[in-house]
């Protein structure tokens, strides 16, 4: 899961440097679709003014608001995530079972953001 998040930091090279991805085309997934603008293509994207989540629920928030907007996040079965933020060289994987509080996110993000150093 990391190696697929260092893949998006070097813009679709390998750790060999071989190109895997075209930059057109990684940047492609993290186009904003036009109906949810915190969704990609089988990406979710923060920094957008609203979310529209899978249950159909809107919040008026970003995906995740704690996170820094350029967070890029593939989120899946069993509450797995990488949460990539290019602007921090950042990667964060988060494996195990499924968390029962909703919030984890939120409150993994403002402990991640006292933290960390200032930008």
């Amino acid at each position: 899961m990391a190696t697929l998040g260092q893949l998006v930091l070097d813009k679709g090279k390998a750790a060999n440097g071989k190109r895997v991805i075209s930059e057109t085309q990684l940047g492609a997934l993290f186009a904003r679709t036009p109906t949810n603008p915190a969704y990609g293509h089988l990406w979710w994207l923060n920094g957008s003014a609203y979310v529209l989540r899978p249950s159909g629920a809107r919040s008026e928030t970003s995906l995740i608001p704690a996170a820094p907007d350029d967070l890029l996040a593939a989120l899946g079965a069993l509450d797995r995530k990488i949460y990539i933020v290019p602007s921090r060289k950042l990667i964060v994987v988060r494996t195990g079972q499924a968390a029962p509080d909703r919030a984890l996110d939120q409150q993994v993000w403002l402990r991640m953001m006292r933290a960390m150093p200032k930008e």
